[in-house]
């Protein structure tokens, strides 16, 4: 009984498991990729803050340190934060200073440091393209698809029982 109890409770684990990465997954592709700009949040405003920072992210077993470009307008409350994967931002650092005026396309947060940033424009030059954010949102996202897919059918086929051996040998002798 005991045994049974434990596969059920395994099951279940491995069920929402894999149930929150396609969640997020889905979340992450119609919120982060493929949107219109003309309909994001933008806010126009001059940096009273500017500089390169680490700042922690939560992730499910541990805390990791991202190195971020950060920024704060004037008259926003959000703390804007780009983060790249190569983690350069001499360019940045070169082209946004205090007093500049940005122009910010972002998604709301209520983090301390908004990663949300899709644009960022500079006396109509594009300083962080969409482009960027939205590859590196997309590559977050397939990943979490995949895993969610793995973890949910993986789970309902080892509690059923599924003998992957028994069914490819089935198809050869048929």
């Amino acid at each position: 009984m005991a045994k049974r109890k434990n596969r059920l409770v395994n099951f279940i684990l491995g069920l929402v498991l894999g149930l929150v990465a396609l969640t997020s997954s889905i979340v992450t592709f119609k919120e982060d990729v493929n949107i219109d700009l003309a309909k994001a949040h933008f806010v126009t405003g001059q940096v009273v803050d500017a500089d390169s920072r680490e700042i922690r992210k939560l992730g499910l077993r541990w805390t990791t340190f991202k190195r971020v470009f950060y920024f704060k307008l004037n008259n926003s409350k959000q703390n804007f934060a780009i983060q790249r994967s190569y983690q350069g931002y001499e360019d940045l650092k070169s082209e946004i200073q205090i007093g500049d005026t940005l122009k910010v396309y972002y998604r709301p947060s209520v983090d301390d440091y908004n990663i949300h940033v899709f644009k960022v424009e500079k006396a109509n030059k594009v300083l962080e393209d969409y482009k960027d954010y939205s590859e590196n949102a997309s590559s977050q996202a397939g990943i979490a698809l995949f895993i969610g897919v793995v973890l949910t059918i993986g789970s309902i086929l080892w509690f059923m029982k599924f003998n992957l051996l028994r069914f490819m040998t089935g198809w050869i002798e048929a």
